[in-house]
């Protein structure tokens, strides 16, 4: 399984923070499988 993480921020909105969960699961996949990435690692 791949896992895209982002961290809770008072600045963003709740579809903010999912569109960068969004963005980290994505990253996850194309480096391969059985990944859990964090928002704000370089996202390749």
């Amino acid at each position: 399984m791949t896992f895209g993480v982002a961290a809770f921020s008072a600045d963003l909105s709740a579809d903010g923070i999912i569109k960068q969960a969004d963005m980290a699961l994505y990253s996850g996949k194309n480096r391969g499988r059985n990944r859990s990435i964090l928002f704000g690692e370089p996202l390749d």
